[in-house]
């Protein structure tokens, strides 16, 4: 409110930094949004190397490391760990999956979540449907398309809704042979 709408970008600072004095550890996820904010790294860091680190807080860090363009190298690392550190969690993955992506390394987002279905092969894993439909995607954009579509061929929903999905990615590999 105080930076957008009163334009008082040096009391929203002073509100930013009174909360992180204030927050301590206890918030880790509002802790990382103001540090975030003031473009306070040495917090950020410390908070994604924390042992009480949270997927959900791992998350929000690493997708605004993304979207600031933080150096690549760094970036594959701390992905990586955290996805070692998290291996059932799906967000990481998915938010890696669009990184490499952006970067158009496909048979690396690819290989990245063939091993994360691997490891969490049980259909009721939030985020198994989701990551075999970006898996096949990414299959697409490899130009694998037989093999895009034989993922999706293989999956067993009765959702109408995700069975359309399945359709729409079946075709779209058809359509790329």
């Amino acid at each position: 409110f105080l930076h957008y709408n009163l334009m008082d970008i040096a009391a929203a600072e002073d509100l930013h930094r009174s909360l992180l004095q204030i927050l301590g550890d206890g918030d880790p996820k509002s802790k990382a949004t103001s540090a975030l904010y003031l473009g306070d790294w040495a917090t950020l860091e410390r908070l994604i190397q924390s042992p009480r680190l949270t997927p959900p807080v791992a998350w929000s860090i690493l997708s605004s490391w993304t979207g600031l363009g933080t150096e690549p190298d760094r970036l594959d690392q701390e992905y990586r760990r955290l996805i070692t550190k998290f291996p059932n969690d799906w967000n990481v993955p998915s938010l890696y999956l669009g990184y490499l992506r952006s970067q158009e390394k496909y048979r690396e987002g690819s290989a990245m979540l063939e091993r994360w279905l691997e490891r969490n092969a049980d259909p009721r894993t939030p985020g198994h449907f989701h990551a075999h439909v970006r898996l096949a995607h990414n299959y697409f954009l490899e130009h694998e398309f037989e093999k895009g579509r034989a993922l999706l061929a293989a999956m067993n929903v009765s959702d109408r809704y995700q069975q359309a999905i399945i359709n729409r990615g079946i075709a779209e590999c058809l359509a790329g042979q």
